[in-house]
């Protein structure tokens, strides 16, 4: 793999065709330094005899001396020997490298930037090869423009990262405060297409909750009445309009252990809840007995004991308390301000970009709550679309801390990115 050349530029890797088999790397260096600087060249030989496959691989300094060998000899030049002209190009994968670290996605735009103002802007920091400017349509509720920078080297796309992101710039007259960051490249949003295509839609509390409860209690299917209780049962004690329905079921059944009826729940196949579904368990109360009276019973029999036995672990004053899969996170990270904007002390304050679009704030302190004592955490959502901008805050209580999470975290590999993790500009 290509690495950084003489000169501090990007080694860039060319793939040479048609190139005769007795020809040495010598030879080709010296007909490719012709025309740019080369700083190596590789024959690619047979495995068991040794022979020349005639062709090689070629490092130039630069990119932009690459560029150069490839407009001097592709299909331009017929080396001595070889019975067709010369093939030029990048070697496999080259241009998808240098793209991931050259190519910035810059957001938070006016939406009537114009090209030169960013370019005026970016070209101080180095090179610019490519520049595209994105605009939202203008029907959105949020007009806004983004844009597609490509550097000419790595080295200039993270000096204007650490310059620019996070910054307040002014756009004849509009300002923003930009996102500048390293734009996704084509394998990282197939990653990303693939993930969402595997996850698994979530459906309402509904489909999973009653079916598990009547198949745990074996009791008969049920039918929900409109709000008011429709009881027809001549029977001795107090039926008709109750301000607690449930109380009345309750003690149906005082010698079954209902609280065992529920243990077969699993609690952990939904997310979210809408409260609505937890009122509706709340007005369970009424619901019509298939049973006729029968004598000597204070109340009919009724199957609604096992729906409410024992509820209060799982529902509580209209709300759903089911154990989730960050409980055990939740109780180490108590004192963290999730989604606040609480910052730490100089230099214990992080900005952290490419989180996976997924994550949010609480997720955000899962994964940096083992450097010490988060503060706040948050991360920034499109108010337009409600969708993750990929970037947010860390705050710790300590610089050390901060630090630690730095040489960890930072180029660490999270859903499919690459993290990039930096102390916040103090201002």
């Amino acid at each position: 793999m290509a690495g950084d050349g003489e000169d501090g530029g990007e080694r860039v890797r060319l793939f040479v065709g048609q190139v005769p088999r007795s020809m040495a790397e010598e030879d080709i260096l010296a007909v490719v330094r012709a025309a740019a600087r080369a700083d190596d060249a590789t024959v690619i030989r047979d495995r068991a005899t040794g022979a020349s496959r005639g062709c090689c691989f070629v490092v130039c300094s630069s990119r932009e001396e690459a560029d150069k060998a490839i407009a001097a000899y592709h299909n331009k030049c017929t080396l001595p020997g070889a019975s067709r002209a010369m093939q030029v190009k990048y070697a496999d994968g080259e241009l998808e490298r240098l793209a991931a670290e050259q190519k910035l996605f810059i957001g938070m735009l006016p939406r009537d930037v114009k090209e030169n103002e960013v370019s005026a802007l970016f070209s101080q920091y180095g090179n610019i090869r490519q520049l595209k400017v994105l605009r939202s349509p203008q029907k959105t509720r949020k007009a806004a423009a983004c844009a597609i920078l490509e550097f000419g080297s790595k080295e200039h796309a993270r000096a204007a990262i650490e310059a620019l992101n996070g910054t307040r710039v002014v756009f004849n007259g509009s300002s923003a405060t930009l996102v500048v960051k390293l734009a996704d490249t084509e394998r990282e949003k197939q990653a990303r297409k693939a993930q969402k295509a595997q996850a698994q839609p979530s459906k309402p509390l509904r489909f999973y909750l009653f079916p598990q409860l009547l198949s745990i209690s074996g009791a008969p299917q049920m039918s929900f009445l409109p709000p008011y209780n429709v009881l027809d049962y001549k029977v001795p004690g107090h039926y008709g309009h109750t301000k607690n329905p449930l109380a009345l079921y309750s003690t149906m059944y005082p010698h079954v252990n209902q609280g065992n009826l529920l243990q077969g729940l699993n609690t952990n196949i939904f997310p979210g809840t809408d409260p609505k579904i937890s009122n509706l368990i709340q007005s369970a109360g009424y619901i019509q007995p298939p049973y006729p009276d029968l004598s000597g019973l204070h109340y009919p029999v009724s199957y609604a004991g096992a729906l409410v036995g024992d509820t209060p672990q799982y529902f509580s004053d209209g709300k759903v308390n089911i154990p989730n899969s960050h409980s055990n996170h939740a109780s180490s990270a108590a004192n963290t301000k999730i989604g606040s904007k609480i910052e730490g002390p100089p230099r214990a304050n992080l900005f952290v970009y490419d989180i996976p679009q997924e994550y949010g704030d609480e997720d955000l302190a899962n994964l940096f709550q083992e450097f010490g004592r988060i503060l706040s955490t948050k991360v920034f959502i499109d108010r337009a679309t409600g969708v993750s901008k990929c970037f947010g805050f860390v705050s710790y209580d300590t610089p050390a801390s901060a630090q630690a999470a730095i040489r960890r975290m930072n180029g660490s590999q999270i859903g499919g990115k690459m993290l990039k993790v930096q102390l916040k500009r103090e201002t």
